[in-house]
């Protein structure tokens, strides 16, 4: 977690200074594997901290916040460009990174047990070599690559086609979070029952001694 905050705050610092568009994009993927590290860390905090009902209420409050945040970006950015040009977006990036950091360097406990860790490249070896897995993983990643694609195609068609405003084209984009939140609470307070058999959450997986073929229950 420490790694990615750091990575992630450098990089947002070099992204307001590049000197040209190639840099600026090779920041950006440093950015968001920055990033990434903080999404994929959570879910397998709460499969240790946590079980049962909790837990996959958790999974959808952090589902919720995932899906949140880049359709927030816009809105806030869209307010953010009113008092300063794009580089001051990326300062603003940094300084959050950076108070991130020394928050989860100051408070965050580590959740899992080093008798309980496994080798990083034995475990991606045995994930990646199981087709359900290798499915819900897919499914997954193409509906990021949807969602990703419509936040990185709105712009133009809304401000370019239709000419609106940032600020306008950020109020637009609040709709999308609007829906977000209320089928996160759907989903997040549907399950009255007991915990799942197997916790189908690819993190989830990951960090459970089982054989791969325990997915055949999910």
């Amino acid at each position: 977690m420490l790694a990615g905050l750091a990575l992630y705050t450098i990089a947002s610092a070099l992204c307001a200074v590049a000197p040209d568009i190639r840099t600026f994009v090779g920041l950006r993927l440093v950015q968001g594997i920055g990033g990434a590290f903080g999404i994929v860390i959570a879910n397998a905090m709460v499969r240790d901290r946590t079980s049962g009902t909790r837990t996959a209420r958790l999974f959808s409050t952090l589902t919720l916040i995932t899906g949140l945040a880049p359709v927030f970006a816009p809105v806030l950015g869209g307010q953010l460009l009113r008092v300063t040009a794009w580089p001051g977006i990326f300062v603003a990036l940094a300084v959050l990174g950076a108070v991130m950091l020394a928050a989860s360097a100051a408070g965050l406990p580590e959740t899992r047990p080093s008798a309980s860790r496994q080798p990083l490249l034995a475990v991606v070896g045995q994930l990646l070599s199981d087709r359900v897995f290798t499915g819900y993983v897919l499914a997954n990643g193409l509906l990021f690559a949807a969602m990703f694609a419509y936040i990185s195609g709105s712009p133009f068609v809304l401000q370019e086609i239709h000419g609106l405003s940032p600020q306008q084209y950020s109020a637009v984009f609040a709709v999308n979070a609007a829906g977000l939140i209320a089928a996160a609470q759907i989903s997040g307070g549907w399950w009255p029952g007991p915990a799942p058999a197997c916790c189908c959450s690819p993190v989830c997986w990951a960090r459970q001694p089982v054989a791969p073929r325990s997915w055949a229950r999910c």
